[in-house]
């Protein structure tokens, strides 16, 4: 193996130490590396906190540990929080503990923003969608057409 070769297969080694788990490449601290990569989980963490308030405020200070389970999966190429927020979003509502607030907010996002395998990318068409939220129990639309934005309609809730 020539030394571009090693190179590129040593980066390759550490990028994935880095973000999904893997072990060090030779030569370098592993401890080091684990501290790096619970850093950019961390970091990760924020900016879900940021493009996510609702589902922040909701799990509070157990956001960090309900999003490090989700940060075990590679990071997405498109989208940055957006994209986590959406994969921590889903992870809670199917464990069934999403809350009302978080749903209507994932909903919001969903109008804006298109998932893909890469991540997610602003949405550009027309979207259609609803959530239920609560307390107290309501259903909330939500539509969007280009041009014209986002509109909801909220149903019930008293």
């Amino acid at each position: 193996m020539d030394p571009r070769e090693r190179l590129s297969a040593t980066q390759a080694q550490l990028v994935s130490a880095l973000v999904d788990g893997g072990t060090a490449p030779p030569g370098f601290d592993a401890q080091r590396v684990a501290v790096a990569a619970s850093a950019l989980v961390r970091k990760r963490a924020r900016l879900v906190r940021h493009a996510w308030p609702s589902l922040a405020a909701s799990l509070g200070e157990a956001l960090d540990e309900r999003f490090a389970a989700v940060a075990a999966t590679p990071p997405p190429r498109e989208g940055g929080g957006i994209a986590d927020g959406f994969a921590l979003a889903d992870a809670l509502a199917a464990d069934g503990v999403l809350s009302g607030e978080a749903r209507v907010e994932r909903l919001l996002l969903r109008a804006g923003w298109r998932r893909t395998r890469g991540g997610a990318v602003p949405r550009r068409g027309a979207f259609a969608g609803c959530a239920v939220a609560g307390p107290p129990r309501r259903l909330v639309l939500a539509v969007r057409v280009p041009g014209l934005g986002t509109r909801l309609l909220t149903l019930g809730g008293g």
